[in-house]
């Protein structure tokens, strides 16, 4: 499995079954200053053989609930911190997502999921974020 972070930038694998959605996370995050790697299914990601700093998962997916996949992905040390990213509606299926990670709901601003992305201990160091444009921080999704 690579390493983590490949140099100073942080790596954000996004699971993601909405393919304009998928486009639009990855490329929001990207000019956040994070190197992005875009799946949209649960069995593509056992392929990938990669670390992530953060996973950022939809929970309602064609393959299967992501949780199955956070819990894998933490216990093989595949991300460090995971956040959900997703239109759910199932209180329990959130209560149950929460115990993973943050959960912030599709129809937030991408403001807010890069909020709960930076809140983990593994979001941008201050030093990451003096390197990311204010502008790009602080903007948000646009629905």
């Amino acid at each position: 499995m690579q390493s983590w972070s490949r140099g100073t930038t942080p790596t954000v694998l996004v699971l993601e079954d909405d393919p304009a959605i998928g486009r639009g996370l990855s490329r929001n995050l990207r000019q956040a200053g994070y190197e992005v790697e875009l799946v949209e299914r649960c069995a593509r990601i056992r392929d990938l053989n990669q670390r992530f700093d953060v996973a950022v998962l939809d929970l309602e997916l064609p393959d299967g609930v992501s949780l199955d996949m956070a819990a894998e992905l933490l216990a093989l040390g595949a991300t460090r911190a995971v956040v959900f990213f997703s239109g759910a509606s199932d209180a329990l299926l959130l209560a149950r997502a929460a115990r993973f990670g943050e959960v912030v709901s599709k129809s937030a601003s991408f403001a807010s999921l890069l909020e709960a992305i930076e809140s983990t201990q593994f979001g941008p160091t201050s030093e990451w974020r003096q390197l990311i444009p204010q502008d790009s921080r602080t903007r948000s999704a646009g629905r």
